[in-house]
């Protein structure tokens, strides 16, 4: 069975600016270079589903959910911008009684 692709509504940085971590450093921060080698080399090794430190995070990522996350997660924060919802607002007050005339 093939994994769920790396859940990325949620994720916030996704794509080639997922190694920086933003101005905070998370994830793969100064080791985006090497960190990805060691994850391609795992997947290659059919080692893919075995977990990685990452130094920027508080929690570990399975090597392929990693290259998941850097190549087909869109980094919905630079996406942000340019995102256009409409909204609906409504009040739960009920309308006032008109006027008789």
């Amino acid at each position: 069975m093939t994994p769920p692709p790396a859940f990325w509504p949620l994720a916030g940085r996704g794509g080639r600016n997922a190694g920086s971590g933003g101005k905070e450093g998370l994830f793969a921060g100064d080791r985006m270079v090497e960190l990805t080698e060691q994850a391609r080399a795992m997947v290659n090794a059919g080692r893919g589903r075995e977990l990685m430190l990452i130094p920027g995070w508080w929690y570990v990522i399975s090597a392929e959910s990693f290259l998941d996350r850097i190549e087909t997660v869109p980094d919905i924060i630079a996406a942000a911008p340019k995102i256009k919802l409409s909204t609906k607002v409504e009040s739960s007050r009920p309308k006032a009684p008109e006027a008789s005339r």
